[in-house]
């Protein structure tokens, strides 16, 4: 870094799912911004770095903009995600009698899309303080993108793109989000209505508008 330095380019971090602050802090002189993943990241990026932060949300992977059918019964409860995060997540669904579905560990954007159209409501759960406060709300917008309602914990980013009993439901407790999953799964007009509504809210995070946030970062540094 210090040698590219030298040739007078800038350097921009994306510290999506990096939080080791011992390799920043070594490397802090040499970069001109960072790129976070929420508010509370950039906050934190700013403060403990001393180098600007811009939040910069993950677009979602639903280029085409498909959809689900709304409504399907009995609904497939789905965990889209990382495979060494289902065993945190499995939790939420332990007694549930649906039909359930979790992604493979290698899947390409289309084989993920395919996944996402078999799910009717999605869920994810995670225990480990830096991702709930600084990662980014892409598996949500994922979720939404498609125009599947979902269960999750409250994490930060999560917070910033969708409302509870709007666009998603969040649960404080595995209980509690048990207890969330089971009443979207019987009530098919509240999936129906929460879908639309996600739907429409994932607009902002569809690639092409996403780009556009990157543009514009790069032209003023």
């Amino acid at each position: 870094m210090e040698a590219v330095r030298r040739r007078g380019v800038l350097q921009v971090v994306d510290a999506l799912d990096n939080y080791s602050r011992w390799q920043f802090r070594r490397r802090a002189e040499w970069i001109d911004a960072f790129i976070a993943s929420n508010f509370t990241h950039a906050v934190h990026l700013e403060r403990a770095f001393g180098r600007p932060a811009v939040e910069i949300p993950h677009h979602h992977c639903n280029f085409e903009e498909r959809r689900i059918p709304a409504g399907r019964t009995p609904p497939t409860l789905a965990f889209v995600g990382n495979p060494k995060h289902w065993r945190q997540s499995r939790r939420m669904v332990a007694g549930l009698r649906y039909p359930l579905l979790s992604s493979p560990r290698h899947a390409t954007r289309e084989e993920l899309a395919e996944i996402y159209l078999q799910a009717d409501i999605g869920f994810a759960w995670r225990s480990e303080a830096s991702k709930r406060s600084f990662n980014s709300a892409v598996k949500l917008v994922n979720y939404m993108s498609f125009g599947i309602p979902a269960v999750l914990g409250q994490e930060t980013g999560y917070l910033q793109v969708a409302r509870h009993g709007e666009e998603c439901l969040f649960a404080q407790t595995l209980g509690e989000a048990r207890m969330l999953l089971d009443h979207l799964a019987r009530d098919a007009d509240l999936r129906r209505r929460m879908g639309e509504a996600a739907f429409e809210a994932a607009r902002p995070f569809h690639i092409r508008r996403v780009v556009e946030r990157y543009r514009s970062l790069l032209s003023t540094l």
